[in-house]
């Protein structure tokens, strides 16, 4: 595929700009187009995979109940994890959150669920009581 053809060329070497314009709008376009050709397939593997993640969310918390109720340790966890190891897929991912989950909830009811919250603490000003 020529980008711009020899004629093309020889004008913006003597110093014409709108050649190269055309020819750079021709490969904008062309690029444009073939993207656009896998717009679809990109978002039927989306759908496909939002769906598997939402079954195997569903499984997840219908094998572990005790979870629902501390939502924010697991989307934390699961955060963390995903950070840490961004090749795992989202089952792998599940099962290894779910003993570090369970020791966070045990300590949990014994500390408080604020102290385990990911964000960190914020630095007193001056100003403030």
């Amino acid at each position: 595929m020529d980008f711009i053809t020899r004629e093309e060329l020889q004008k913006v070497l003597a110093g014409d700009p709108a050649p190269l314009n055309e020819a750079m709008s021709r490969l904008f376009n062309k690029s444009i187009e073939g993207s656009m050709r896998h717009v679809p397939e990109i978002i039927n593997q989306l759908v496909k995979k939002t769906s598997v993640m939402n079954k195997m969310s569903e499984r997840f918390f219908t094998e572990n109940p005790e979870f629902k109720q501390h939502s924010d340790i697991v989307a934390d966890t699961i955060t963390q994890l995903e950070g840490q190891h961004p090749g795992w897929d989202y089952e792998k991912l599940l099962a290894e959150a779910t003993p570090i989950i369970n020791k966070k909830i045990g300590l949990s009811k014994t500390v408080g669920v604020s102290s385990l919250q990911s964000t960190p603490n914020k630095p007193k000003l001056l100003m403030e009581d």
